[in-house]
């Protein structure tokens, strides 16, 4: 489950699970009116993140199955110059993309949507969010770096054995990979 849907949505609140789900950018739920305007004093506020601000706003939806749930806009300025400077560098490479395209969706760089029912600060939803990465890193050295994405275990000892060790060494790699960094 990447993006958002009605029916998502509908099936984790059956099971009473809390989520956090990003909405695409052309999603009809989000309105970029206040970044249209460019007036940050319409925003809720801003959060620092690695010396930069994340600047957010946010609003209750008031329709249909969706009424009371909170959608959050983060603008992160490094993410929008690094997808402007992309976007522009391919208007040159590839004929089908347009500078009136690039006008078009100029307010939609930079930006990150969820959509979510807990009723936690910005903050932390973007914390949470951007979390998210890092256990799918996990997962991935887990399967890619380690191998141990395959278990050949007989009983509940081998497999809780198997599970300890490949533990310890996700911890060991992680902890050299930031000595390497």
């Amino acid at each position: 489950m990447k993006f958002y849907s009605e029916d998502n949505v509908l099936r984790l609140e059956a099971e009473k699970l809390h989520y956090i789900l990003p909405l695409k950018r052309n999603s009809s739920l989000i309105d970029y009116s206040k970044i249209q305007k460019g007036d940050r004093m319409a925003l809720n506020g801003y959060f620092m993140l690695e010396k930069r601000a994340v600047w957010y706003y946010s609003y209750k939806l008031k329709e249909g199955e969706l009424n009371g749930k909170t959608v959050i806009i983060f603008i992160d300025e490094r993410l929008k110059a690094e997808e402007e400077k992309d976007y522009l560098s391919r208007i040159k490479k590839v004929d089908d993309k347009s500078l009136e395209t690039f006008f078009k969706n100029q307010y939609h760089l930079g930006t990150i949507a969820v959509i979510t029912d807990l009723g936690e600060l910005a903050e932390r939803i973007y914390s949470l969010l951007k979390s998210r990465g890092d256990i799918e890193r996990m997962f991935d050295t887990f399967k890619n770096v380690l191998n141990a994405d395959r278990t050949y275990m007989s009983d509940d000892y081998q497999m809780e054995g198997w599970m300890f060790i490949n533990f310890i060494f996700l911890i060991f790699y992680y902890k050299i990979d930031s000595i390497l960094e």
